[in-house]
């Protein structure tokens, strides 16, 4: 019985935690905390990450990649699109994943302050990093690097949209070998209402 309650305590957890992630039953535009959509999705790569270098799941012959957060708790709500967020973030983690699949490494997902009128959320991966070349067009639609059939190249062109168009932010990378760190920066107060992509 004791196994039955714990499992069904994970089942309804998982169950929350992909609402939280889908926004289920939100409105599309709402005052967000943004720590709880970072951890919504990470709970998505939970099968790809370990925390503070312990063991969890069943990937256990492939590399170990290391999650590490540094959030800074003062941050206030901000007006967002929380659905369209999480988004963002799925195409941004899961490039730094694949980024470190064959030899293992640290990723750091960090928020803070930038300025007055800023919240900065840092996705950091320690992978072999990009190269300048690439960096140039990374945001166009359909460009890829990963292998034929692995990758649409609509990830970070949508992550774009999402995060300077429709939210007045700003989203950039940069990288050295061992370090590359995608930054997206969103107002902490909301645009004009007419500036907003509201549905009708």
């Amino acid at each position: 019985m004791n196994q039955i309650l714990e499992a069904s305590k994970r089942i309804s957890a998982l169950v929350a935690d992909a609402k939280q992630y889908s926004q289920l039953d939100r409105a599309p535009f709402q005052v967000a905390n943004i720590h709880e959509l970072l951890r919504s999705t990470l709970v998505m790569f939970a099968d790809r990450l370990t925390k503070d270098g312990s063991k969890d799941g069943s990937n256990s012959n492939h590399p170990v990649i290391t999650l590490v957060k540094d959030f800074d708790r003062s941050l206030p709500e901000i007006p967002c699109y929380p659905g369209d967020l999480n988004q963002v973030w799925t195409n941004i983690i899961d490039n730094a994943i694949a980024a470190m699949r064959d030899t293992g490494g640290t990723l750091t997902v960090r928020t803070c302050r930038d300025g007055e009128n800023m919240a900065r959320v840092e996705i950091c991966d320690t992978g072999p990093g990009v190269p300048e070349d690439v960096r140039e067009h990374i945001f166009e639609p359909f460009f890829t690097t990963k292998p034929f059939g692995e990758g649409t190249g609509l990830g970070l062109d949508l992550a774009f949209n999402i995060v300077v168009k429709k939210h007045r932010g700003d989203l950039r990378v940069e990288s050295v070998p061992g370090d590359t760190r995608f930054i997206v920066l969103l107002p902490l107060q909301a645009p004009p209402a007419a500036e907003l992509d509201l549905p009708e």
